[in-house]
């Protein structure tokens, strides 16, 4: 019997992986592909961003959501279903004939992400026990890793020999394959006591999907429209509606978001870390290819080399540091991997203007290694803090705080990096090429710099948090 059990959870692990590696995969091909989808529907970048930017919204407004809907209804129903939308989504992106109309079926492939992403993590918590979980989610983390680091190669070659619309059908078997197996080997994962709670709360739903929608909308675009009337107005309307959707949650029988869920300090400590580190960590995957490009003059290939050094690191750590968290208390490693983090950004504050290529691979992959410790115990440990019939909730409450943190930390970015830029520019009385790549060095360095505090106050939240 234990024989059959292992077998099987290794199976779950497996087809919670294959869909993990469809999503990222995805993400990564996209990317790549944005500059041809541009050029073929000849339209500009504020049109083409919203490619990225309308799948990312739905994601964020939608994860509690359909973590909820698990905890309540079953998570393999919830998780094969997305499975399936995001598959049909995909081949429908790639027969779009219009921007408009690939962005409307990008929201298609979003819907089919969040249904999956709200339920990976409760997922891999419910099958595997404590004693093990720390292992699995560092498994889980390397095919992140691997995904995100094959992704833009991939997504190069396949527009090179088939065109920009194989990107889409590419993920389609990965995903119709994971669909098929998750029906054959996922145990149904719905908690008898969730399931008392019938009565979805739809108005709390609906308050936090307006919140996230405006907050995400008026936040992305920000910098682009120099905070206007309409940027603060969606920024104070989804402030309204988020202090709605606490007092809706507050008076609720069975809340989407069970507020007391807050005064789990293991829980909320966790959140905050994982915020802040990805606040860090997308500063650095947002400005690190223009260094690399506008200051060191790489060629595409040598930048792409350069830019594996984080995931790679990543793959290579996650899977021993989860199994390390399950003997000894995965606070402890997640914080001391958020100290690896630290010094591998500051180490960053020391690029110039002639920095070797091996010099900058390394300090990339400190950074790569500090994530790769931290990322699977600090998620072990929150998933361990709470009663398995939240495990849906608070895992989507884990990749929202990822999802917004890359939204905050983007436009931090941008609006730090343009203004420092702008105004060390006009403070020159000479402009050369080479005194703008001077510039845009100590721009990097203020940016590094005030993240790397945020990244502190992330290892506060971690170090002291409830370590039972």
């Amino acid at each position: 019997m234990q024989t059959e059990k292992t077998y099987s959870k290794w199976l779950v692990l497996f087809n919670v992986g294959l869909g993990t590696l469809m999503s990222t995969l995805s993400a990564g091909v996209t990317n790549t592909a944005l500059p041809f989808i541009a050029a073929e529907f000849e339209v500009q970048l504020e049109i083409t961003q919203w490619v990225v930017s309308a799948y990312m919204l739905v994601i964020a407004s939608l994860l509690p959501i359909f973590g909820k809907i698990a905890d309540v209804s079953g998570r393999k129903k919830i998780y094969s279903t997305g499975l399936l939308i995001f598959s049909i989504g995909s081949i429908l992106c790639g027969f779009a004939t219009s921007a408009l109309m690939l962005i409307l079926f990008r929201v298609i492939q979003a819907l089919g992400s969040a249904m999956t992403m709200a339920n990976t993590l409760a997922i891999v918590a419910s099958v595997f026990p404590e004693n093990e979980r720390g292992k699995a989610m560092g498994i889980s983390n390397t095919v992140v890793a691997v995904g995100t680091l094959a992704g833009p190669g991939i997504g190069g070659l396949l527009i090179d020999l088939f065109g920009w619309r194989s990107v889409f059908w590419f993920v389609v078997p990965f995903g119709i394959a994971a669909y098929i197996i998750s029906f054959k080997i996922l145990p149904e994962l719905k908690s008898e006591k969730a399931e008392a709670e019938i009565k979805f709360d739809g108005t709390g739903a609906l308050f936090f999907t307006l919140a996230m929608l405006l907050f995400i909308l008026g936040v992305s675009n920000a910098n682009e429209y120099s905070w206007n009337k309409y940027v603060i107005a969606a920024i104070i309307l989804s402030v309204v509606f988020a202090v709605l959707f606490v007092f809706n949650e507050k008076r609720h029988a069975s809340p989407l978001i069970d507020l007391s869920l807050f005064q789990n300090r293991m829980l909320v400590g966790g959140i905050l870390a994982n915020f802040f580190s990805f606040v860090g960590l997308i500063s650095i995957n947002f400005l690190m290819p223009f260094y690399l490009q506008e200051v060191l003059v790489l060629s595409a290939s040598e930048m792409g080399i350069m830019l594996t050094a984080i995931p790679l690191a990543m793959g290579i750590t996650a899977p021993f540091a989860g199994r390390i968290s399950d003997r000894i208390q995965p606070v402890y490693i997640a914080t001391f991997g958020l100290v690896v983090s630290l010094l591998g950004q500051l180490s960053l504050l020391g690029l110039g203007l002639y920095s070797l290529k091996a010099d900058i691979y390394l300090r990339l992959f400190i950074v790569g290694v500090g994530r790769g410790i931290f990322q699977a115990p600090n998620n072990s440990a929150i998933m361990g803090s709470v009663a398995e019939h939240r495990f849906g909730v608070v895992g989507s409450l884990i990749s929202l705080a990822r999802n917004v943190a890359s939204v905050l930390g983007i436009a931090l970015t941008v609006a730090i990096f343009s203004n420092v830029y702008a105004a060390k520019l006009a403070s020159r009385e000479i402009s050369s090429t080479l005194v703008e790549r001077q510039i845009f060095i100590e721009s990097f360095q203020v940016v590094m710099a005030i993240t790397s505090i945020l990244l502190v106050c992330g290892i506060i939240a971690s170090l002291f948090r409830n370590k039972k």
